[in-house]
């Protein structure tokens, strides 16, 4: 809309990075893990205490102190869903959170 947010368009303010699930595979399994499931995480809400009282909290604050981020987070996390399905169960650029669980692989001796 020709306006840049004043911290990135998903908050990404600290260390995140993003990968497709295809590239997280490739990692995993390279490391030496067998990927046993791939999913989509539902979006991480960010405490919004300190633009309304000054002061963070860890517990989540209330989805109307902070609306516009809830919902779209929402969305994505929707939409995410949706296009999995319209994927044939590929993960594919919506997805907010991916989770992987993994296991090591036992090497043989």
């Amino acid at each position: 809309m020709g306006r840049r947010p004043a911290r990135g368009i998903w908050d990404s303010y600290e260390h995140v990075v993003h990968y497709t699930h295809a590239t997280l595979r490739k990692m995993l399994e390279k490391g030496g893990f067998e990927v046993i499931e791939m999913s989509i995480g539902k979006p991480i809400q960010i405490p919004s205490w300190h633009l309304y009282v000054g002061h963070y909290y860890q517990y989540p604050s209330p989805w109307t102190m902070d609306w516009k981020r809830h919902l779209g987070r929402s969305v994505f996390y929707w939409l995410s869903r949706i296009e999995r399905l319209v994927r044939l169960g590929s993960i594919g650029a919506f997805a907010p959170n991916l989770v992987a669980v993994a296991r090591k692989r036992h090497v043989a001796m």
